[in-house]
């Protein structure tokens, strides 16, 4: 799941729900990747986000491998 756009939709992996942001407020949230560069330590790329249903900006960045594509349609 690396290279997403900017714009893509996606939301935590139940991985990353449950283990490493159980306790963020938006971990439910479904995100909008805002912005995205390469991690120098070679684990993939980092991303940037904003809840769509807020439309407030997400304080930490995630790597590629803690997001899903949505898997169904937003409107």
């Amino acid at each position: 799941m690396e290279n997403l756009k900017i714009g893509t939709k996606v939301e935590l992996t139940e991985t990353a729900k449950n283990d490493t942001y159980s306790d963020m407020d938006w971990k439910n949230d479904i995100l909008v990747i805002t912005h995205k560069e390469s991690d120098t330590e070679g684990m993939g790329k980092i991303y940037s986000f904003e809840s769509v249903s807020s439309s407030k900006e997400i304080t930490c960045s995630l790597y590629g491998y803690e997001l899903e594509l949505i898997k169904k349609e937003i409107r």
